[in-house]
């Protein structure tokens, strides 16, 4: 970089002491530069590529290289860093790029808006909240396969255990069965594992309803 800033300057005509008091810079600073004996700040190196028409990206492109050598150029793996650094900043550029959907960006707003009311709720009305929404997946996993309980009458059924008048033993079976997997698999979540028993075990009791009715659930 040095080299770039001695000969963009005599090119131009200018002493360093002419370009110390354009930049507002110190002149002993200036000569630093130009030796090599001093890195300029990234300001500076700004306010020296459009005094002395340097292309900026050249003149940033030099400097953040002699930043980078005095860091690691005494280093035993500096290689191997600076191979690992290429990556990162590949997949990151890469990442950067990725323009989201208008529709992605909408939901993503809505869910930060909803995690702010949530934060302001009482902790303890956590339970309250997550035994609703395993309640109504239930009614709602049940109603697309045909059952014909409402949400009420799905609640009567698992936390009250009633039976519906009108409601066959297969409806009834599909409400219980299906909140008895929602809550084992939650004790899955707690123990942080999932393998193919486990499926199976979910398959079992949501499925447990055949050996009553005769009829499968698919």
């Amino acid at each position: 970089m040095k080299s770039l800033l001695k000969n963009a300057r005599e090119k131009k005509g200018l002493k360093t002491r002419e370009v110390a008091q354009i930049l507002g810079i110190d002149q002993a600073l200036i000569s630093k530069f130009e030796n090599g004996l001093r890195r300029p700040t990234r300001s500076q190196v700004t306010q020296l590529a459009n005094l002395l028409e340097i292309d900026y990206e050249i003149l940033i492109v030099a400097w953040l290289k002699e930043k980078i050598l005095a860091e690691i150029e005494h280093e035993e793996f500096s290689l191997k860093a600076l191979a690992a650094v290429e990556e990162e900043l590949k997949y990151k550029k890469s990442v950067s790029k990725i323009k989201l959907s208008a529709i992605l960006e909408k939901t993503l707003k809505e869910v930060d808006v909803l995690k702010v009311k949530l934060d302001t709720l009482p902790k303890n009305n956590f339970n309250e909240i997550s035994q609703k929404n395993e309640l109504e997946y239930t009614f709602e996993s049940n109603r697309l396969d045909g059952n014909s309980m409402t949400l009420q009458e799905t609640e009567m059924v698992i936390n009250q255990g009633l039976t519906i008048s009108g409601k066959s033993m297969r409806e009834h079976l599909e409400a219980v069965n299906h909140q008895e997997a929602v809550r084992f698999i939650k004790d899955l979540q707690k123990n942080n594992s999932f393998n193919e028993r486990d499926l199976l075990s979910i398959h079992n009791l949501i499925l447990k309803m055949q050996e009553a009715t005769g009829k499968q659930r698919l």
